[in-house]
């Protein structure tokens, strides 16, 4: 981490353009990362900041995804967690 946030480099990456990267963490007690906000209820972004080897930059904000739980997690969430 470094200021707050992630920074991944890609050493191996070929000299072509990428439509798509995806970054899996796995969560649980033992991940790596701990959200402040309940990513299930709401629509979380994460701030993106990519620097191209030619030089070229771009920022955006993506969606995070999550895998919440069906009707029995909704409700145990709603009933506080019992």
């Amino acid at each position: 981490s470094k200021n707050g946030g992630i920074r991944t480099t890609f050493a191996a990456v070929p000299d072509a353009p990428l439509a798509k990267v995806v970054v899996k963490l796995p969560g649980g007690r033992k991940s790596l990362l701990e959200n402040s906000t309940d990513l299930c209820r709401s629509t979380g972004r994460a701030v993106v900041q990519i620097d191209a080897q030619n030089g070229r930059t771009r920022d955006f904000a993506a969606p995070l995804g999550a895998r919440c739980g069906g009707k029995a997690a909704k409700a145990k969430r709603s009933r506080g967690g019992r």
